[in-house]
């Protein structure tokens, strides 16, 4: 059975490549193929709006849909200057072994 996770959240952050933050500041996102809709419209509408609110972390779990991940990848947010300033930097994954992370 799951057991919680005995590191502190800065190593988390740090090991999942998330920015530091105090307060909860990430979504994720994780859908499969019974019946979630569009993943990649839902993502790039939540993106936006985290971009607008200047603040934010987006994560995507697309399991093993490697199309949606491509697209995902591939997809250029709005704003380059939040990208340049890693100000806006999804994080897009595949499935993985420290899910439970």
């Amino acid at each position: 059975f799951w057991q919680p996770s005995v590191r502190s959240k800065q190593e988390l952050q740090e090991r999942l490549q998330l920015k530091r933050a105090r307060l909860p500041e990430v979504v994720l996102m994780m859908g499969g193929g019974e019946g979630f809709g569009s993943l990649v419209q839902v993502a790039v509408a939540i993106g936006e709006r985290l971009i607008e609110l200047g603040h934010g972390q987006l994560v995507v779990i697309c399991g093993r849909n490697k199309e949606v991940k491509q697209e995902l990848e591939n997809h250029i947010w709005p704003h380059p200057l939040h990208r340049q300033l890693g100000l806006f930097r999804p994080i897009i994954l595949g499935f993985g072994p420290n899910g439970d992370e």
